[in-house]
C-alpha cells in the first residue's frame, strides 16, 4: 500500500471510528433511558472494535514502515560517507604518490 493510500486509508478509518464512537454513545444514552445506567451497552459493538483493530494495525504498519526507511537512510548516509572518506584517501595516496 503506498503512503499516500495508508494516510487515507487511515483518515477514513479515524472518520469511521468516530462515527461509531458517537453511534454507540447514542446507543448507550437511549439504553440508559430505557433499562437504566450501566445495564447494557458495556462492551463496544463488534464492527467498532474491528475497525479500532484495524486502525491500530495501519498505525503500527505506518509506523514500522517510517521507522524502517529512516534505518535504510541513515545506513545509505553512512555507506556514502564511508566511500567519501575512501575516494579522498585514494586522492591523498595518488598526491602523495606522484611527487
Amino acid at each position: 500500500m503506498s503512503h499516500a493510500r495508508m494516510e487515507k486509508s487511515a483518515v477514513e478509518l479515524e472518520n469511521e471510528v468516530k462515527r461509531l464512537l458517537a453511534e454507540a454513545e447514542a446507543t448507550d444514552e437511549a439504553e440508559d433511558g430505557r433499562y437504566g445506567k450501566g445495564r447494557r451497552g458495556e462492551k463496544l459493538p463488534e464492527v467498532l472494535r474491528f475497525k479500532q483493530s484495524r486502525l491500530a494495525k495501519s498505525k503500527e504498519a505506518k509506523e514500522a514502515r517510517e521507522q524502517a526507511e529512516h534505518q535504510r537512510l541513515e545506513q545509505e548516509k553512512k555507506s556514502w560517507s564511508r566511500r567519501r572518506r575512501e575516494r579522498r584517501g585514494m586522492a591523498r595516496q595518488v598526491v602523495v604518490a606522484s611527487h
